[in-house]
């Protein structure tokens, strides 16, 4: 998890946790080359295998259950695709808007539509990129910048953000941004549930944007959004629970 997501665990919790809490950023993994982050996660959970201390990896699920993966049986996958969706509720927005931006201007449940919409397009390119093992440089490719408003409607420019993810990847992508695009839209259209394709940062992106007219820094929007979060909905997701419990138990 990033720094700011290390809090919101003790948040969920709503007490003080004394276990001990740590980003992977800060565990030596040289021999790990691929995978970014999420990578040297899932080599330090398997490292972790045995180990007397007891050990858990909360992990941002991504693509992983939509695509069957296994996982270390020390690993603790977020109940949607990363810790930002559970923030993506209609009830953290509207918090949100009304507390922390003091608008009343904006409809939570309409602002929340647009976002899914939007989101599980990006999503959608993602999980190709994954199952294709293109390895695309959606973390390096500023999504915001292709946020626009067209005749009154926030929408992302897919074409535009598409051909600029598969020009900032470190390798040649061998595909096109047109065939990305089409192979996305089967994923659109396969899923069951769009809230399965979205990534809650990228949904945080568009929002980002979406509120620009509020003068929010970059960041800001996250943390409005988590300190949003009530303990009591913690429940309502299993494995966010299972985390609590863990870190209760052990503390």
């Amino acid at each position: 998890s990033h720094p700011e997501w290390l809090n919101f665990g003790e948040q969920v919790a709503d007490r003080p946790i004394s276990s001990v809490v740590r980003e992977v950023a800060y565990v030596d993994l040289p021999e790990v080359k691929r995978g970014g982050e999420k990578g040297r996660l899932m080599a330090f959970a398997r490292l972790a295998l045995g180990d007397p201390a007891r050990i858990r990896v909360f992990a941002d699920a991504d693509a992983d259950r939509l695509l069957a993966r296994e996982i270390p049986e020390n690993v603790i996958l977020s109940d949607g695709r990363d810790s930002e969706a559970y923030v993506l509720r209609e009830e953290c927005l509207e918090k949100m808007l009304r507390l922390g931006l003091g608008s009343e201007n904006v409809l939570a449940r309409e602002l929340r539509e647009i976002l899914i919409r939007e989101a599980k397009w990006i999503g959608a390119m993602r999980l190709v990129s994954e199952r294709r093992g293109l390895e695309l440089a959606f973390s390096s490719t500023d999504l915001s910048r292709h946020v626009e408003r067209r005749k009154g409607a926030v929408v992302v420019d897919r074409e535009r953000y598409a051909r600029a993810v598969l020009r900032n990847s470190e390798t040649e992508p061998g595909i096109r941004s047109e065939d990305l695009l089409a192979f996305a839209s089967l994923e659109v259209s396969a899923a069951s549930n769009d809230e399965d394709l979205v990534h809650g940062k990228d949904a945080v992106a568009i929002l980002e944007r979406s509120l620009g007219e509020y003068g929010l820094q970059r960041g800001d929007m996250a943390r409005l959004l988590r300190t949003s979060f009530e303990r009591a909905w913690a429940n309502q997701y299993p494995n966010l629970s299972r985390v609590i419990r863990f870190l209760l138990d052990a503390s």
